[in-house]
C-alpha cells in the first residue's frame, strides 16, 4: 500500500472582505523569496495601499495580527488604524486556496487626546468587522 505525503504549507495572501461594509482587504505576507509585505484596503469608494513600515506585523500568544494607520499625515484628525486578524491556514499547494473567516478590528482614538495631557474617560471606540474570504500562497 503507497501513502501519499502531502506536504502543507502556510499561506501568505489573504483576499477578504465584507460586502455590507464596502469593505476589502488583500494582505500579502512577505514571500520566501523575499516580496515585501502590503496591504490594500478598498473602503466604499477609497482605495489605499500600505507597504513596509505602513505595516505593523505583531504576534499576540500565538495569534498574528496586521495594524495600519489609516490616519496617517492627516493633521488635528482622530488616531484610526485598522488591525487584521491573521488566522493560521495551511494549504497542500500554491494552485489550492483555503476559504476563511476572520475579523478586523478598527480603532478610532478622538482626537487631541494623544499626547502627555490627562484626559478622564474612555478616548477610544472600537468596531469588529466580520470578513470572509479565501488564503493562498505566493511563491514568487
Amino acid at each position: 500500500m503507497t501513502m501519499n505525503v502531502v506536504q502543507l504549507i502556510e499561506a501568505n495572501i489573504y483576499d477578504v472582505s465584507n460586502p455590507k461594509k464596502a469593505l476589502n482587504i488583500f494582505y500579502t505576507h512577505e514571500s520566501p523569496n523575499g516580496i515585501p509585505s502590503n496591504l490594500t484596503l478598498e473602503y466604499q469608494n477609497c482605495k489605499r495601499t500600505f507597504e513596509g513600515d505602513e505595516i505593523t506585523e505583531s504576534k499576540v500568544q500565538e495569534l498574528d495580527l496586521v495594524t495600519v494607520d489609516l490616519s496617517k499625515n492627516m493633521p488635528g484628525a482622530p488616531l484610526v488604524c485598522l488591525s487584521l486578524l491573521l488566522p493560521k491556514v495551511n494549504i497542500s499547494g500554491p494552485q489550492d486556496a483555503e476559504s476563511i473567516t476572520t475579523f478586523c478590528i478598527k480603532t478610532t482614538r478622538k482626537a487631541g487626546s494623544i499626547g502627555p495631557e490627562y484626559h478622564i474617560g474612555q478616548d477610544d471606540s472600537y468596531e469588529i468587522i466580520a470578513l470572509n474570504g479565501e488564503a493562498k500562497l505566493l511563491l514568487k
